[in-house]
């Protein structure tokens, strides 16, 4: 049973990665450090998918003995995230992909964010960077409040990415869903914030903050391969708009 020991449970998703998981963690490493200067507590998890041997070394090295790695064998990563989630015993999860980084402030921004209010919130960052190859970009992310968020678009595009922070509470209540190319169905991360908002959950930006992305992977990870081909975000009830203008 979850006993909330920490304030933030840091969940880091990695499958092959291999040198790239070491920035991924110092990344994390650096916020987990900010965030404790601030006087939070805050844990380290590491979740290996299926890991070749390079990824896994290099994970336990550096986590050490300040942290979990835990190795399994899902092959998906939505399942890997809720198991993140469930043996998390911080009152708060932050996710990142192991070849992803964060901006130092981050999780101290994204708790003042949360713990500030009494409602139920999602935190994203302002920005997100992709870099890695001719197609680097960085893009805006947009509050839920905003007057800039439209529903209409977001039936069609997900506003946001799966590096999110919220209570252990909200991700247990809403796990992800299972990828499954066979039935067209993959962006797991998408549906899961369709569905918080079915439930009434806010999703609100972080001013100030940045997650940096990896694009031109020279493999493709877990995730690349469930959302890959013709798969889609699962149907739900709020794809069925009444009185649209």
């Amino acid at each position: 049973m979850n006993d909330q020991a920490h304030t933030i449970t840091c969940v880091i998703n990695g499958h092959r990665e291999g040198s790239l998981i070491y920035r991924c963690i110092k990344s994390a490493r650096r916020s987990i450090d900010y965030a404790r200067a601030c006087g939070l507590t805050v844990e380290l998890i590491v979740i290996l998918d299926h890991p070749d041997a390079d990824t896994e070394s290099i994970a336990r090295r550096e986590v050490g003995e300040d942290g979990h790695v835990h190795k399994v064998a899902f092959g998906d990563t939505a399942t890997s995230r809720n198991h993140g989630a469930s043996i998390a015993t911080g009152h708060y999860v932050a996710f990142l992909d192991g070849d992803d980084l964060w901006c130092r402030s981050w999780l101290v921004d994204a708790y003042l964010l949360c713990s500030s209010q009494t409602r139920e919130l999602v935190v994203h960052p302002e920005y997100s960077v992709y870099f890695g190859n001719e197609h680097a970009h960085t893009l805006h992310h947009v509050d839920m409040e905003s007057s800039d968020y439209e529903t209409e678009y977001f039936l069609s595009q997900n506003y946001w990415t799966a590096l999110s922070f919220a209570a252990r509470k909200t991700y247990i209540d809403t796990p992800y869903i299972k990828c499954s190319l066979k039935d067209g169905f993959g962006y797991e991360d998408w549906t899961w914030n369709h569905e918080t908002i079915q439930k009434g959950v806010i999703h609100k930006i972080a001013p100030g903050t940045s997650h940096f992305i990896r694009w031109g992977k020279t493999t493709h990870s877990v995730r690349e391969t469930e959302n890959g081909g013709n798969s889609v975000p699962r149907v739900l009830d709020l794809y069925r708009l009444q009185n649209v203008a």
